[in-house]
């Protein structure tokens, strides 16, 4: 941290009703009564100065940024902004530019979703009346009913929302009435502390969601049966679903991902590596968030232990893949001020929602973003043989997948799940269930890369949400 200074106000002003010379020749300062009483040589003078403070005279502000550090109207000042009486007038981020922004936001999305309006106006029902009832969804139901792959994602976005950005949901709400034609009056969306651009990255994820669910591959993949029929231990659970997982991707059938990532047949090879490591990076950037929500649970000792050591491993491994990605050509400043794919959005929001929610099933499907155990990493290969870059140009993220090796990560739901005990059946069938939500998430997440660089031939960073959308 640094110490709070004058520096940080954009506009000051001396807060003091009570200014005034005494009898005796004293300053007194203070809100209600006064509080602090200053002696000077030159009382008149200090107080003309003062008086200027306090209307907000940015001559006389600047003037005192340049006294002496030893002056006596230097420590004066020091005094009344240690108390508290400098206030600011002109913040930064008013209600007002607030509001703006989150319009613009809104009229983003409506400009993308304007051409399938029509088209979408039963899913954007079927959100809506989801978004209106978000306190009573259970994900157990949602995951039981839901089976278009997509729709199921911004259900799942705006469960998460719920928590991880409010302001989101009101916002996504306004949209769906806009979509479905129902009166709507100006949306009054208190942010708080969020971001209006948080709230545009969301609004990115439903653009797409809704986009999406119209597609042919929409509906969701089918997984072998896992029975769960007895209670069983946590150990053994993360054991049967690693298992699971090989059987259910092996069940997805071919993917194009791998294929396009290694070699240049259609010319993308160089932005889909970009991409990938850009991905990697907004992922990689927001993973201690999701184990921080799991942290703060009034867990059993050793497993806290354990979710406090993992934060601390993971601390700080997203600058592996920044390097990466300025070491593969992109800029840093558009890095982050373009908009994350939604698959890597809604990837981090659920990880993170279960991990406060259901810790068994982000406990258990920590091993999808760590990779399972024994399964090698292509995409630091693919890179390596690419014939594109350098070899040396994903030097850093080859430092971070040999980190992860030697904090044995793979195996991270393992020893999580083991200090939990046996669990229910019920349970166990809510990590089964989430745990297949997220293995093909993530699959589709990968396959999303694919569509959007190779077949739809975007750059490896996108600004506009209409950018994810089929042209």
């Amino acid at each position: 941290m640094e110490q709070w200074s004058l520096s940080h106000y954009i506009k000051p002003v001396l807060h003091a009703p009570i200014l005034v010379k005494n009898a005796q020749g004293i300053i007194e300062i203070g809100e209600d009564y006064p509080e602090i009483e200053i002696t000077s040589d030159e009382p008149d003078k200090l107080l003309g100065l003062l008086k200027s403070l306090s209307e907000g005279c940015q001559n006389s502000w600047e003037a005192m940024s340049h006294v002496l550090e030893d002056s006596d109207e230097k420590k004066v000042l020091d005094v009344l902004h240690e108390y508290g009486f400098i206030r600011e007038t002109s913040p930064e981020h008013t209600l007002a530019k607030k509001q703006i922004l989150i319009e613009k936001v809104l009229d983003e999305a409506l400009d993308t979703l304007s051409s399938l309006e029509s088209a979408l106006r039963i899913p954007a029902t079927e959100l809506l009346t989801f978004s209106n009832s978000l306190k009573s969804e259970d994900i157990t139901d949602i995951l039981a009913h839901e089976n278009n792959s997509f729709l199921l994602y911004g259900k799942i976005s705006l469960l998460s929302w719920e928590q991880l950005c409010p302001p989101a949901v009101n916002v996504t709400r306004h949209l769906l009435l806009r979509l479905t034609g129902s009166d709507s009056i100006e949306p009054k969306i208190d942010l708080t502390a969020f971001w209006a651009g948080e709230v545009r990255k969301c609004l990115s994820v439903i653009t797409w969601s809704l986009t999406r669910s119209l597609d042919e591959d929409s509906t969701r993949k089918a997984f072998p049966e896992l029975l769960i029929e007895a209670p069983d231990s946590g150990t053994n659970l993360a054991l049967r679903l690693e298992r699971w997982a090989k059987d259910s991707l092996e069940g997805f059938g071919p993917a194009k991902f791998a294929s396009a990532l290694q070699t240049n047949e259609h010319g993308a090879q160089q932005t889909l590596i970009q991409a990938v490591y850009a991905q990697e990076y907004y992922i990689t950037e927001r993973f201690i968030d999701l184990v921080s929500n799991a942290m703060a649970l009034r867990l059993p000792r050793p497993l806290k232990r354990l979710l406090r050591r993992y934060y601390s491993e993971e601390m700080g491994h997203e600058s592996y893949e920044l390097r990466t990605c300025l070491a593969l050509g992109l800029n840093e400043d558009e890095i982050h001020s373009a908009i994350p794919t939604p698959c890597a959005q809604l990837l981090c929001d659920t990880y993170t929602w279960l991990a406060g929610n259901h810790v068994i099933a982000y406990a258990a499907a920590a091993t999808i973003t760590e990779g399972l155990p024994g399964q090698p990493n292509i995409i630091n290969e693919a890179v390596a043989n690419s014939g594109v870059f350098t070899e040396e140009v994903n030097e850093n993220s080859r430092k971070h997948e040999t980190l992860n090796e030697k904090l044995f990560h793979p195996y991270i739901s393992r020893l999580l799940l083991a200090e939990c005990g046996e669990q229910s059946v019920k349970t166990q069938q809510i990590a089964r269930d989430c745990y297949g939500l997220l293995l093909e998430m993530t699959w589709r997440t990968w396959e999303e890369l694919e569509k959007l660089h190779v077949t739809m031939n975007r750059p490896a960073l996108n600004f506009a949400m209409k950018d994810f959308l089929h042209s």
